[in-house]
């Protein structure tokens, strides 16, 4: 049982709840996620980053959002060209890994 001084979560109508997507829970409306994020742990730091930066830092620094209001962020800039060039010698298996994970922090910037 909570105690009387716990705060709990105010409670919603499951309808209300349901109506809406993660995303509509998280984040407020001006912010969109980059293409591909598919990850809890990803969503965990896009989350964090919405929490902590302010809008003009989101766009100079984000690494999860491809825009915030009608400003595209830096890292989505970057990573929404053209794949990594590979040689031409690379495995497809390697090229796909590029195409599928365009917008994934740990090779992108």
């Amino acid at each position: 049982m909570l105690s009387a001084k716990e705060k709990q979560a105010p409670v919603r109508h499951i309808a209300d709840v349901l109506s809406g997507g993660i995303h509509e829970n998280l984040f407020p409306a001006h912010l969109e996620l980059v293409p591909q994020l598919n990850e809890v742990y990803e969503l965990e730091l896009a989350f964090y980053e919405s929490q902590i930066l302010s809008d003009e830092e989101m766009i100079r620094n984000g690494a999860y959002l491809a825009r915030v209001g009608d400003t595209f962020t830096r890292h989505f800039l970057m990573c929404s060209g053209e794949p990594i060039r590979l040689p031409k010698h690379s495995s497809s298996r390697l090229r796909s890994f590029f195409e599928t994970n365009q917008f994934k922090t740990g090779y992108a910037t």
